[in-house]
């Protein structure tokens, strides 16, 4: 003979853990509080009172040496807080049983084994510790397999023996007339399903069941009686019991399906209310994002017809651009401006030839190398200067041109503007690349984007955001990582038999296919499916930011080693810009260690990085490269520390005491032929620099002090009024103070001398060498 214990060996439930029941109850006790009359101690406690009734009624059960309770013992327990009658107590009864009969899941592995052994014609019995009755019991089985109708089955709240005592086993002998010897005995729990009986002498088999990782397991006490945490938790941990599933599915299943299909319910919910029938969803943070609204939709028969629109940073910021709309500054500063290291990076942001840029630019650029590197100042003031020059806003718009038609074709081919009921979807950003997008679409009506999360508020005219998590994020690349699609990004635009196609990297599809994403997709995708049948079951809507923080923070910060390699080996280009493909966090060598932290000094991370997020590629060190790190980080201000930076803060040192706070000017943006306003301590500093450097005319040198100026031995500083006959190319304003300064340009205004031909620039100060290791949460 072969029993079969029943609960998480032929059927489990929806909920990640049992007591996930009482707070599916306390929803619908709360929807139905008008007619069924309960007291609100009773609604508002009653997670937490269903759990310790039973407790009650067991402590009292065996007070009277009964070894097993009923349902109605445990509302009788209940019932002693004197807020229930016997109608409300009969309510509660039948609610639950026919809650745990819905929230039936079957292990068909388990079913089939005893189908199997059914055929080989061994006698079967199913043997439970319950305290439901026979009969609900049996309509849960059959819930999950018609083979269970004419099975014996034996629960202890029928005849007050349990298994744990080894009394059922006993009673069960009796009842088939078996020998302990010729009985196998197949269930999950360690202690009565596998030492009790074996104790007996019966046989035994331990069942796999669903084992919920520690991550989940503390969401679930931290969030004590959250529904939609239950039944979010129970279904991701389905996984668990499936064979033959790859890392990658499980991962997409298990981790990332319940923060993606919150987001996609949360979007078709407020596009059914705010009356949207056309989603744009934007490459390549959409992709994935589609594919599950798409589901949603599908399932639910919603009418909004979607698209997958292809674009990018590249493709549409600098198209953008018009006589009208020239906000060029405003674009490279928002366009990882730390990745802009180079006049070559520059040219490449702004989509014109280095050789045609420096034309453009102030005569110490002229003889410059295109790897040359340029300090955040200098980049400040190039892009500033060009935004405000006439002649290089007509010849970059001429350069755009043919890039912003082909935009214009394909937006206007694939985006209906017919009316306003439309959306974009995208994962995150500023809003910065939807107002470009408001802009080469030529839309009037405020345009609507649905967000996961922004890192800026309403920074965007005429743009409408809604967001889902309007929450500052530490890990806020996190989305990003998980939200990829199986496609190189949008270089551009091309014609291409009669339409506008996009023109896309050739290399991630290759590199993410080999990386199992299409089993990541499926898993996510098969996560949606299983999800809304549960949600449709109970009525529930499962988006809640608080369980998909807990899911972020866990992929972000304390990944399982098995997440972690996923993620971390996977192909990445987080800037957009069609920059070298890298790992999103690839492994530290020791040189890279030694340069990030304890050589580093004022640089910024990416100068010495070349991955995404620095936390998870430290996650991947192994621990005596952890040691390092920390070790390194404990030096880096002390004598280890300085020493292995001697030879740069030597040359530091030497510039700034010869030069002063003039050493970090930046020189190369000036004109070839200046004035150089300000003789005190910071104007004489740079006058030096200047003159010592050769690459500049000074061809007047003044100050309002003039006369002063000269009895301190001066002798070339001029009254302010020479510059009416001088010949420049521009006044450099030599103060520290920017009120001063204003107040000097002001004055050269009044002289009339137009502020385009006056610079100043706040005094860099060369930064010391603490460093803000948080840049490893930020990534």
């Amino acid at each position: 003979m072969y029993s079969f214990d029943v609960f998480d060996t032929l059927i489990t439930r929806t909920t990640a853990a049992p007591q996930g029941i009482f707070s599916l109850m306390r929803d619908r006790i709360c929807r139905e509080k008008h007619s069924n009359g309960l007291d609100d101690y009773i609604i508002d406690n009653f997670y937490e009172l269903r759990i310790h009734s039973e407790e009650f009624a067991r402590k009292v059960g065996q007070a009277k040496q009964v070894e097993e309770i009923t349902l109605q013992d445990i509302y009788l327990a209940m019932a002693v807080s004197g807020c229930l009658d016997d109608r409300q107590i009969d309510y509660l009864c039948k609610l639950e049983q026919e809650i745990e009969i819905a929230s039936v899941v079957p292990v068909r592995e388990n079913i089939m084994r005893l189908k199997e052994l059914i055929k080989q014609e061994n006698r079967i019995v199913l043997i439970s510790d319950m305290y439901l009755s026979v009969e609900t019991i049996r309509k849960m089985l059959l819930q999950a397999d018609p083979v269970f109708e004419k099975i014996p089955l034996y629960v202890s709240s029928e005849y007050g023996k349990r298994k744990t005592t080894g009394n059922l086993y006993r009673f069960v002998q009796e009842k088939e007339k078996v020998f302990f010897g010729d009985w196998t005995h197949i269930g999950d729990n360690l202690h009565q399903d596998i030492e009790v009986p074996h104790r007996l002498g019966i046989w035994t088999e331990i069942s796999e069941k669903r084992k919920l990782t520690e991550f989940e397991k503390r969401c679930l006490d931290c969030y004590r009686g959250d529904s939609k945490l239950e039944i979010m938790i129970g279904t991701a941990s389905g996984v668990a019991v499936k064979r033959n599933k790859t890392s990658a599915y499980s991962i997409g299943y298990r981790f990332v399906g319940p923060i993606l299909y919150s987001y996609a319910e949360w979007i078709v919910d407020q596009a059914v209310k705010k009356g949207i029938n056309r989603l744009y969803f934007i490459a390549r943070d959409g992709y994935l994002i589609k594919k599950v609204v798409d589901a949603i939709i599908r399932k639910h028969k919603i009418k909004i017809n979607t698209k997958y629109i292809y674009g990018s940073r590249k493709a549409w910021r600098m198209a953008s651009l018009s006589e009208n709309h020239y906000n060029l500054y405003q674009l490279v500063f928002w366009s990882h401006i730390m990745r802009i290291r180079s006049l070559e990076d520059l040219a490449n942001v702004l989509h014109v030839p280095l050789e045609k840029l420096v034309r453009y630019l102030p005569g110490g650029f002229a003889n410059t190398r295109k790897d040359t590197s340029i300090s955040c100042q200098e980049l400040e003031y190039i892009t500033r200067m060009l935004s405000e020059n006439s002649q290089f806003r007509e010849y970059h718009l001429q350069q755009l041109a043919e890039e912003r038609k082909l935009v214009c074709e394909y937006l206007n081919q694939e985006v209906d503007k017919s009316d306003s009921n439309f959306a974009f979807v995208d994962v995150s950003g500023g809003g910065l690349t939807q107002g470009c997008l408001k802009e080469l679409l030529g839309v009037e009506a405020p345009m609507r984007t649905f967000f996961f999360r922004m890192d800026r508020i309403n920074m965007v005219e005429g743009a409408v955001t809604d967001t889902f998590m309007p929450v500052f994020l530490e890990n806020n690349l996190t989305i990003e990582m998980i939200c990829r699609a199986p496609h190189g990004q949008t270089k551009g635009y091309k014609a291409e038999n009669g339409k506008i196609v996009p023109d896309l990297e050739p290399v991630d599809d290759k590199l993410l296919f080999g990386h199992d994403f299409a089993g990541y997709e499926k898993g996510v995708l098969d996560f949606t499916d299983r999800m809304q049948e549960i949600a449709d079951k109970y009525q529930i809507k499962v988006a809640s930011v608080k369980n998909v923080l807990s899911y972020m923070k866990y992929l972000a910060d304390e990944p399982s080693k098995e997440i972690l390699e996923y993620f971390a080996s996977m192909p990445s280009n987080e800037s957009g810009r069609g920059v070298e493909i890298t790992e999103y966090a690839p492994r530290l060598s020791e040189e890279d260690i030694r340069q990030i932290f304890l050589m580093r000094t004022y640089e910024p991370i990416e100068f010495l990085y070349k991955g995404t997020a620095l936390g998870y590629s430290v996650l991947r060190a192994t621990e005596e490269e952890k040691a390092l790190i920390d070790y390194y980080k404990q030096e880096h201000d002390g004598i280890l520390g300085v020493l292995s930076r001697q030879e740069t803060e030597r040359k530091v040192k030497r510039q700034r005491e010869h030069y002063g706070r003039a050493a970090f000017y930046p020189v190369r943006v000036l004109e070839k032929k200046i004035i150089l306003y300000g003789a005190g301590k910071f104007g004489q500093d740079l006058y030096r620099r200047l003159t010592d450097e050769c690459d500049h005319e000074i061809v007047l040198w003044v100050d309002q002090n003039a006369d002063e100026c000269r009895k301190r031995g001066l002798e070339n500083v001029r009254n302010v009024s020479a510059i009416e006959n001088a010949t420049y190319d521009q006044i450099v304003i030599a103060v520290i103070k920017k009120e001063l300064a204003q107040t000097i340009e002001d004055e050269l205004c009044a002289r009339g001398i137009a502020r385009s031909r006056t610079v100043w620039f706040p005094v860099y100060e060369y930064p010391n060498h603490s460093v803000d290791w948080d840049v490893e949460k930020r990534g």
